[in-house]
Parts: C-alpha cells; sequence; structure tokens
C-alpha cells in the first residue's frame, strides 16, 4: 500500500488493496472506520490509513459506504478532474492535433 499524498485513484487502490487484506473500511458519523482481522499485523495499514484519512473518507462518503453498507467488491465512484488516456489513446489525440482532422 502507498504512503503519502495520493490521487483519488490511488486512494481507491489503498481501499480495494485493504479490502484484499479483508480490512474492512466505512465511514460512521464523519469518521473513518475499520475491521481487520486477527491474523494480520496491521501496525503498517494505520500508518497508510492515517496518512490519506480525509482522501480515504470522501470517497466513501461519496459512495455511502457505512457500517451497515460496506461490503467487499464494492465499486467506488471518484471525481476525476482530467481525463486518464491510455498510450493509444493518447497517441490518437495527439495526431489528431497535429494534422488538425482528416478532411
Amino acid at each position: 500500500m502507498r504512503k503519502g499524498n495520493c490521487n483519488m485513484i490511488d486512494v481507491v487502490k489503498i481501499i480495494y488493496e485493504a479490502n484484499k487484506l479483508n480490512v474492512w473500511l466505512w465511514h460512521q458519523d464523519n469518521k473513518l472506520k475499520y475491521k481487520f482481522p486477527s491474523d494480520i499485523d496491521f501496525s503498517d495499514i494505520i500508518i497508510i490509513l492515517k496518512e490519506n484519512k480525509d482522501d480515504i473518507l470522501k470517497v466513501l462518503e461519496n459512495n455511502s459506504v457505512s457500517i451497515d453498507q460496506f461490503i467487499r467488491f464494492f465499486i467506488y465512484h471518484i471525481e476525476v478532474k482530467s481525463s486518464i488516456l491510455s498510450f493509444s489513446q493518447d497517441r490518437l489525440w495527439f495526431i489528431e492535433q497535429y494534422e488538425r482532422g482528416t478532411y
């Protein structure tokens, strides 16, 4: 799991990685809540969760993931300010900008 300043896609990756470890995250009363299985060492996970708490909480609140609704395979919706293009899409965009369309 990553530490530090993350964008929203990284935050969702943190949540998914936590879910893979059977760490359940949800929001309750504007607080980040979690449940860990008893058989894992969660000290490193706690550090990452604390460093990214506000962003994780924002994603969970935006997706209404609360105590009675958190599930393992939840698909999270996030707001992305700019589109992320694949290499092929980026290449097509560049060609379109360079050639100014095909007439």
